[in-house]
């Protein structure tokens, strides 16, 4: 533990140096003690001054001040830290403890000396604190602690460390070491290692929905990579059995961001719900966790529909952190000059796509998080090849081997569901009339074999080709091509 000088702690404190001795003597600071005539103060203590009654706090109050952290209130946050307490019981200083811890987070290291104290109060008793989440709705463990770049294993280090006691203070598992180990290989590449911690991560899991919802994420990419489809549909179920819980609203937002996220990632924009395309995020209690995975989704959801200039115009706001209630974390920024590759090479300025290419390959570098490049290899046309052959051959190497190993799975696994899924949004009639077109047949054709006039066919057509996003027979035939072969 460490140690400061009275003379120091009057000045953290605000209080008079000959206060702050008295405060010593009388017993006031807890692990005060006197060597050589210099008292010396654990640096984490706080005093409790004599004016016990206006500031005596208990369990209620400082779990609104960690809900205020949690939905980025943090000047009201930082406001509850600077006012000296007494506490009503040995559960509410364990709880101030605990909450204090966010002030620095997500550094695990600061935050562990706080969590330790909280858990010498409770050691022994039946008390626990089970309110306090380290992933408050954010299910994407590698945007949450890769806080700077090139620090992925330091935080599996530190996560082993600091997680053991968290889970004591908290009173249940949450596998989260294992989630960000297991995302972390996954964006390496390591596909194998990957699969095995996520399912790790979901069987050593007992309560945290967070991380029920990263280990979905994190396997529902590993069955698109491997051709898995039962695999993926396997996540599915997963992740509606999570849907089936009695969940807060927050949590209910997250499940929508992961189902969209999904959706997005086989190439789809149907069944996406409503304020994720319009962005209108003031209509969800979003915390500072789930709130950068919403515009990513938003980003993606526009990239996808081709709305380009008003995917750029957000993307920018956020690579330069000018929404400053939402600070992008590197990470997150990496996967945001990835999308704004793929929008300006789309519009034709292959210079602008390459400064974004390196300021995200600059941030994947550090921690050889090579995955979104090879994902995303379809979507930027060609030019990756370009600009990691003349820029970085070895980057380049690693994500041809993933591109070798992988990729046409995942695409294959991809046209499939576009497939699948769409021929799900069919009505049973545009099924029977969309096979037919698949099999040849031109409308008149089909409208003698079904006993229906020709209109009432073009019309079933049209409106396939509206659900489907295409304008043409080919093009619907191509979209339903794996599912319609199969059937």
């Amino acid at each position: 533990m460490n140690y400061i000088t009275a003379k120091d702690a009057s000045k953290k404190w605000n209080i008079n140096l000959r206060s702050v001795q008295r405060m010593c003597v009388a017993g006031q600071i807890d692990g005060a003690k006197k060597i050589s005539n210099v008292w010396m103060i654990p640096e984490f203590a706080n005093p409790v001054t004599k004016r016990k009654s206006k500031n005596l706090v208990g369990k209620d109050e400082i779990l609104e001040a960690y809900f205020d952290f949690a939905f980025n209130r943090r000047q009201k946050f930082d406001a509850f830290f600077k006012k000296q307490y007494a506490f009503k019981d040995k559960l509410s200083k364990a709880y101030f403890y605990a909450v204090e811890a966010f002030r620095f987070y997500p550094q695990l290291d600061k935050m562990l000396p706080y969590f330790l104290k909280a858990k010498d109060l409770i050691v022994n008793t039946d008390l626990k604190l089970p309110e306090l989440s380290l992933t408050m709705g954010g299910h994407f463990a590698l945007a949450i602690f890769l806080y700077r770049s090139g620090i992925g294993d330091e935080v599996c280090e530190q996560l082993t460390e600091v997680l053991p006691v968290f889970e004591y203070l908290t009173g249940h598992k949450s596998g989260l070491d294992l989630l960000f180990k297991s995302a972390l290989d996954y964006h390496r590449g390591m596909i194998n290692e990957a699969l095995h911690l996520a399912y790790k991560a979901i069987f050593t899991n007992d309560v945290d929905s967070d991380t029920k919802l990263g280990v979905s994420y994190v396997l529902a990419h590993i069955s698109l990579l491997h051709g898995n489809l039962e695999g993926w549909n396997t996540v599915v179920e997963m992740l509606k059995t999570i849907i089936d819980e009695n969940h807060t609203e927050e949590i209910n937002a997250v499940i929508d961001i992961v189902d969209a996220e999904l959706t997005l990632s086989a190439g789809l924009t149907t069944g996406i719900k409503e304020w994720l395309k319009t962005g209108d995020f003031d209509s969800k209690p979003l915390t500072i966790n789930s709130a950068i995975n919403a515009y990513l989704v938003h980003v993606r959801y526009l990239a996808r529909i081709n709305e380009l200039e008003r995917a750029i115009a957000i993307l920018e706001v956020l690579i330069k952190n000018k929404h400053n209630k939402f600070p992008v974390p590197p990470h997150s920024k990496m996967y945001l000059y990835i999308i704004a590759a793929i929008c300006y090479n789309r519009l034709s300025n292959e210079e602008r796509a390459f400064e974004c290419l390196e300021k995200a390959l600059e941030i994947a570098r550090q921690d050889k998080l090579y995955m979104f490049f090879a994902e995303y290899d379809n979507e930027f046309g060609g030019i990756t090849e370009k600009f990691f052959k003349s820029r970085d051959p070895e980057v380049y190497r690693k994500i041809l081997q993933i591109k070798e190993s992988y990729m046409d799975n995942y695409n294959s696994s991809k046209l499939y569901l576009q497939g699948s899924l769409m021929y799900d949004d069919l009505t049973q009639r545009e099924k029977e009339i969309a096979i037919l077109v698949a099999e040849g047949f031109q409308n008149s054709e089909i409208a003698k074999r079904l006993y229906i006039s020709n209109s009432t066919v073009n019309y079933h057509v049209r409106n396939i080709y509206k659900k489907l996003g295409v304008n043409s027979r080919t093009l619907m035939i191509n979209r339903l091509y794996f599912y319609l072969k199969n059937d």
